[in-house]
């Protein structure tokens, strides 16, 4: 994290794998807010 402030085009430079985890994680949040809006 602490070459955050050291690359001016974040959104391209990131790893893959890096970008993947995000949005799997982005996913999953919205999964985990749908099931309690649902009341599970």
């Amino acid at each position: 994290m602490a070459a955050l402030g050291h690359t001016p085009t974040l959104g391209h430079d990131l790893p893959s794998t890096f970008r993947e985890t995000m949005t799997a994680a982005a996913i999953g949040n919205n999964l985990y807010h749908r099931l309690r809006l649902r009341g599970g």
